[in-house]
């Protein structure tokens, strides 16, 4: 029976982020990053692993005051919440957009030289901003890209399909 249930979460998890991925694509880039935001921010400080970041806050900068680790954790989820709310918009987002969602790319030079020369390198990325854009904004330089990563943990598929 664990195993059942265990199993219906998932599936129920997949099919709620695959809708919810659905809806967000159907937006403008710029409403969904800031609706995901806004909802991750409404949302977010009172999943039990804000508590666990609150309290890593204490203990790394125990001059913040307890409204300080909030509004930091607060911003946290806005930006965990924004990046959801881009990804289904990454292969539209523009380089060095003034405004609204987009990306950055700082030694664009450096990736034009390694274009013209060929031959491997080495990108070490974090989970820092939008870390998916790293692939796609690489790529419009002209320079061949593969990623590896850890895979989601959760195995399902929802059949929830969205039409394109």
């Amino acid at each position: 029976m664990a195993a059942w249930l265990r199993k219906t979460g998932q599936w129920l998890e997949a099919c709620v982020a695959q809708a919810l991925l659905a809806f967000l694509g159907g937006m403008k880039p710029e409403t969904a990053s800031t609706f995901a935001g806004n909802l991750a921010r409404a949302i977010g400080p009172f999943l039990p692993v804000s508590r666990v970041a609150e309290r890593n806050l204490e203990l790394a900068m125990p001059e913040l005051s307890q409204r300080e680790r909030r509004a930091i954790v607060r911003g946290v989820w806005e930006n965990l919440g924004r990046t959801v709310g881009e990804l289904p918009h990454i292969a539209s987002l523009q380089e060095n957009t003034p405004s609204g969602p987009g990306f950055e790319v700082q030694g664009a030079e450096y990736l034009h030289e390694q274009a013209r020369h060929g031959g491997p390198v080495l990108f070490v990325s974090g989970h820092i901003g939008n870390w998916e854009m790293l692939p796609p904004a690489v790529a419009r330089h002209g320079v061949p890209f593969a990623s590896f990563y850890r895979a989601a943990g959760n195995p399902r598929r929802c059949a929830y399909s969205h039409p394109a």
